[in-house]
């Protein structure tokens, strides 16, 4: 949440919001989901400072209540938030999107993705995997890396931001790319699938 107070210009409310609230909107499930209130499902973290004055403050945890237990936070400074196996293999699944966009492999892709899918304010699923099926020999990604990559998991939902430096060749002219993004991703029957992507352009050579 940090970059897109930094980088996309949102206050730490506005960060906040779109990690929970706006996240279950988005998802159609904020009737269950995304705030605290009475009947609905919420996984806890109790913070020792207040994030909405300083975003960085999400770092402070203290603990966390997941499925009714408290769990202590050995590093109070983790950005992350959820179980270390889910956030390790919700990293390799954002790897796995930077190679296969990499190879043109709309296969992968196409399991990465929910069939309801779509960038903010840009292409579908299948607009978008029709793109990478229609790369000319001029026209193409040489690579794809996501850094300081930050996962955050709220039961069946996860919220994960990054920069992502893209280099390639546009009508042979080459270019490099860096995106601030932020995706919501879904636990569907054990399967993780992003639903929805916000990435704004972060800089370009």
């Amino acid at each position: 949440m940090e970059l897109l107070v930094t980088k996309v210009g949102l206050t730490p409310l506005e960060a906040i919001t779109a990690a929970t609230r706006n996240g279950a909107q988005v998802l159609g499930i904020s009737d269950s989901f995304g705030t605290i209130t009475p009947g609905k499902i919420a996984d806890l973290v109790v913070l020792n400072a207040d994030p909405s004055t300083d975003i960085r403050n999400t770092t402070k945890i203290v603990y966390v209540i997941k499925g009714g237990k408290v769990h202590k936070r050995i590093t109070a400074d983790q950005k992350d938030i959820g179980d270390s196996e889910t956030i390790k293999e919700l990293r390799n699944l954002v790897r796995a999107w930077d190679e296969a966009d990499v190879k043109g492999d709309a296969i992968t892709l196409n399991r990465l993705l929910a069939e309801e899918f779509t960038f903010v304010g840009g292409p579908n699923k299948a607009q978008y995997l029709a793109s990478v099926k229609s790369k000319s020999p001029d026209s193409y990604v040489e690579s794809a890396v996501s850094d300081g990559v930050q996962v955050q998991v709220y039961g069946n939902a996860a919220v994960v931001t990054g920069l992502d430096t893209i280099k390639g060749k546009n009508k042979g002219q080459a270019y490099e790319s860096k995106y601030l993004y932020m995706d919501v991703w879904v636990n569907r029957s054990g399967r993780w699938q992003c639903v929805k992507t916000y990435s704004v352009l972060s800089g370009k050579h």
